[in-house]
């Protein structure tokens, strides 16, 4: 492909702060009216594929050339500044993206539903990191499945024969009466109507999501020091290993819960033990994990430390935080924590 030889585009439309380059260009089609099979002719860029997950060097020049910004725009617009560090770009081949860790799927369609209404359906990349579960600026949860179908909204292919809705859900239905494995086409419902749960802006659920979002904006590109992205990784992995315990400590479930979490607890779903595994729920159950993992490293630091004791009290490691002071006992219990039989693949009773 030669850059040079691609043409301006007549009209097109600027990036949104924090927006995957997948939206960026359907912004684009919408803005001219076309599907995005005529754009990716008209950029050279391949017919298929998830155009959020990176963007070779040639491809962002192409870029660059029909819409007249910087070359350099493109490539945090993509999944590919996190490679190392919450995901395993080379490890995942052409299929779907390896998270870093044992634990987690990336799924493609969290969202916060009044960002999309606010924004005309411009979808941010962080959504699609592994660690998104609450809007900051709305104080809503996000939402990963669609309204109507119940399905994971986003299928990360681009529709190439017409224009994108991105406010709309694109999962596959299949009639009542069709034959087995035959689709009739897509969901379509609206996103932005999806029920709204809110939560404290100034409450433990918005703090830590702001807390994993200054992580992860340590790396806005996809190049940078490979020490620093290992340390990065290394703080996402604490957090994990802290919030599988957390989530493992409430089933079955507890008779005290610690201020930090009551709020996210009092949002879970009754069922949410069944058929998930650990911190593969929706965003309500990140929501629990990572609230307890951001507390716990926060009230460290401090005397009192309730969600670190409350933890150490359902820990099965014996004198885990007995007598010690609380960086002690969150040594210890991160230590006990790390042995692979503490965590039960499936949310439900510990297992002795």
């Amino acid at each position: 492909m030669n850059p040079a030889a691609v043409t301006r585009l007549p009209m097109t439309v600027p990036p949104l702060p924090g927006e995957s380059l997948g939206s960026f260009l359907d912004a684009i089609t919408l803005r001219l009216d076309i599907p995005p099979s005529d754009l990716n002719r008209h950029l050279a860029l391949p017919p298929t594929g998830d155009r959020s997950r990176s963007v070779p060097p040639e491809h962002a020049d192409a870029l660059a050339a029909a819409t007249g910004l910087p070359a350099a725009t493109f490539p945090p617009m993509t999944l590919s500044r996190w490679d190392g560090v919450v995901l395993d770009l080379a490890g995942a081949g052409a299929g779907r993206l390896k998270p870093v860790g044992r634990w987690r799927r990336l799924r493609l369609g969290p969202c916060c539903p009044q960002c999309l209404e606010d924004a005309g359906g411009r979808w941010q990349l962080w959504w699609r990191s592994g660690w998104a579960f609450a809007c900051p600026d709305h104080a809503l949860l996000l939402e990963d499945t669609c309204p109507t179908c119940h399905r994971e909204p986003r299928t990360g292919m681009p529709l190439q024969q017409r224009t994108p809705l991105p406010t709309l859900c694109e999962a596959h239905v299949t009639a009542p009466d069709a034959r087995p494995g035959h689709r009739r086409g897509y969901c379509g419902a609206p996103l932005t109507r999806a029920a709204r749960r809110p939560v404290d802006a100034d409450g433990p659920v918005v703090a830590a999501q702001r807390q994993v979002l200054a992580l992860l904006d340590r790396h806005r590109t996809p190049d940078g020091d490979r020490a620093s992205r290992a340390a990065t990784s290394q703080d996402l992995r604490d957090l994990d290993l802290l919030a599988r315990r957390a989530l493992s400590a409430l089933t079955p479930q507890p008779t005290y819960v610690p201020p930090a979490l009551a709020a996210a607890v009092s949002m879970l779903p009754p069922d949410w033990t069944q058929d998930r595994h650990v911190l593969d729920g929706g965003p309500d159950v990140l929501a629990v994990g990572l609230t307890a993992a951001v507390a716990v490293q926060l009230e460290r630091h401090h005397g009192d430390s309730p969600t670190l004791q409350w933890l150490v009290g359902q820990t099965d490691a014996p004198d885990a935080g007995r007598g010690r002071s609380p960086y002690a006992a969150y040594r210890r219990l991160s230590q006990a924590s790390s042995e692979r039989q503490q965590f039960p693949r499936r949310c439900g009773p510990r297992s002795r």
